[in-house]
């Protein structure tokens, strides 16, 4: 994943270690739907103009998020410390 944001153009100051082995962390990438178009964008903007960007919650961790809220049919949802862009 980091490669692919250093392909992309984007620096990162602070390199995230990994709690899985990077095999599974790309399978679930792979396998976990698209951001839609607004959330993608954010991404973007907050990678190229926001401090501490590896803060944003990703692509598979909030799909995680979503699937245990709709599991737990959750009808309310507290969320402290939002950063940019999503998390349930």
């Amino acid at each position: 994943m980091l490669a692919e944001f250093i392909a992309a153009g984007y620096s990162i100051a602070i390199q995230m270690k990994l709690f899985v082995p990077e095999e599974i962390d790309r399978y679930a990438h792979n396998h976990t739907s698209p951001r839609g178009t607004v959330l993608e964008k954010l991404r973007e903007h907050t990678l190229a103009e926001v401090p501490y960007s590896q803060m944003q919650v990703g692509r598979v961790e909030g799909a995680l998020l979503k699937l245990l809220a709709e599991l737990t049919q959750a009808s309310r949802v507290v969320e402290i410390g939002t950063y940019t862009g999503y998390s349930t």
